[in-house]
């Protein structure tokens, strides 16, 4: 089943690469992070399967696949600008503008300031570093109260988080303007202050959600200005493969500093729940969807669960969704959601339609001399949600919305004078 499951999925992934002349278009992204989903699923889960939700995910793939190619070929006609594959990146970049420096400057000190309030709030000290027994005490005590919600956060620290999200979000974009190595180290430092808290909270969820708003701005603002995106080469991914194995490690590191121990017992209570966060949603997915019957359709409620709330119509409980079967946590992909909102069918047509969305926003950025800043994050936001969809709907979370207008309100100030650089 294992080998007839990876051919299945690497023949996609090959087919969408076929269709879109790169490995890295969001929905070559979309497949191979699937890909890797489920397989790795079937290789770690010694437990029976339904196939409901494996198969499921395979439609769900295609039909996003299918949206795609009829978005490319039916939103723009040949012949229709003869703008295309003229990329703004023709000339050099004269590096980063004074307003784009200042803006980095702000968010990653807005970034800082939010980190502080937490450590203060949580009783963060220099003393807690004193020793690795006194930070591994720390961390397990903030992992605790973190999940039994016994900390409350102020108003400040609610609209402070944003920034937080929005200046990775920043930093990937203005990565592409950058000329000087300070320059491209300043885009990088957007990643510090959740950095830090990921590694005094043992919060995973909020780096990953960093990680990937930096890896989205940067391909949209790259095929904005090249009109193409980047090629994969030797280097490249030999780099991207060293990159993804570090931020592994301080995944795992967080699970360790959870449990307060470095022993033998912890690092392989760590390596399990670390299993069960990377590849647990398949399984819990197909579980869930081989017991589930359709009652009735909450058209949205689940997927765009955020202003929802803030409106009194839902209320969402610390970890969206219980434990169905014990040991295998509670994370079951954006996909439970998308299901209870629209049906299984209705699922995959809106699968199909996001497709068809980002085929369009393709064409339209590869045909334009100059892209807009919402097409552009209508592109990033395309690409976040294929990227989180592994966790849950990111759009379930006020923050990651708020820090999307943030950045879109950001990327058109800054689109004045964008123009001037080349």
């Amino acid at each position: 089943m294992l080998i007839l499951v990876t051919f299945l999925l690497g023949l996609l992934c090959f087919i969408a690469r076929r269709i879109t002349g790169t490995w890295l278009q969001p929905i070559n992204i979309f497949c191979f992070v699937w890909m890797v989903s489920i397989v790795g699923s079937f290789a770690a889960e010694d437990l029976p399967w339904n196939m409901v939700g494996p198969l499921w995910l395979f439609g769900m793939l295609v039909c996003t696949l299918l949206g795609y190619l009829i978005g490319k070929q039916a939103f723009f006609k040949q012949g229709c600008c003869q703008n295309a594959a003229i990329g703004l990146g023709a000339n050099k970049r004269l590096g980063l503008k004074i307003d784009e420096i200042m803006v980095l400057v702000s968010f990653i000190s807005l970034g800082l300031a939010y980190f502080l309030i937490q450590a203060s709030t949580y009783g963060i000290s220099f003393s807690s570093f004193a020793s690795v027994s006194s930070t591994l005490d720390m961390t397990s005590s903030i992992s605790a109260e973190r999940y039994l919600g016994t900390k409350s956060s102020g108003i400040a620290s609610q609209i402070l988080v944003c920034f937080v999200y929005a200046a990775a979000g920043i930093g990937g974009y203005l990565f592409n303007h950058t000329q000087k190595r300070s320059e491209r180290a300043l885009c990088l430092c957007t990643l510090i202050p959740i950095t830090l808290l990921m590694l005094t909270t043992s919060g995973k969820a909020g780096f990953i959600g960093s990680a990937m708003l930096w890896i989205c701005f940067y391909f949209a603002r790259y095929f904005s200005i090249h009109k193409r995106l980047p090629e994969v080469t030797a280097r490249r991914f030999i780099l991207g493969a060293i990159v993804a194995i570090a931020l592994l490690f301080l995944f795992y590191l967080t699970f360790l500093l959870r449990f307060g121990s470095f022993d033998s017992w912890a690092v392989q209570a760590a390596l399990d729940k670390y299993s069960v966060y990377l590849f647990g949603e398949v399984w819990n997915f197909d579980y869930w969807a081989s017991k589930y019957s359709v009652s009735n359709y909450e058209f949205g409620l689940n997927t765009f669960m955020a202003p929802f709330v803030q409106l009194g119509f839902v209320s969402r409980i610390g970890g969206v969704y219980t434990v169905l079967a014990s040991g295998h946590g509670n994370v079951f992909s954006a996909f439970r959601g998308l299901i209870l909102d629209y049906g299984f069918c209705g699922g995959l047509l809106f699968m199909l339609i996001l497709g068809f969305v980002e085929g369009a926003l393709c064409q339209l950025i590869y045909r334009g001399r100059e892209t807009s800043p919402i097409v552009e994050v209508a592109y990033s936001a395309i690409l976040y949600f294929y990227l989180y969809s592994f966790i849950i709907s990111p759009w379930i979370y006020g923050t990651y919305i708020a820090a999307f207008l943030i950045i879109a309100v950001v990327c058109k100030f800054l689109a004045r004078n964008q123009l001037q650089s080349f």
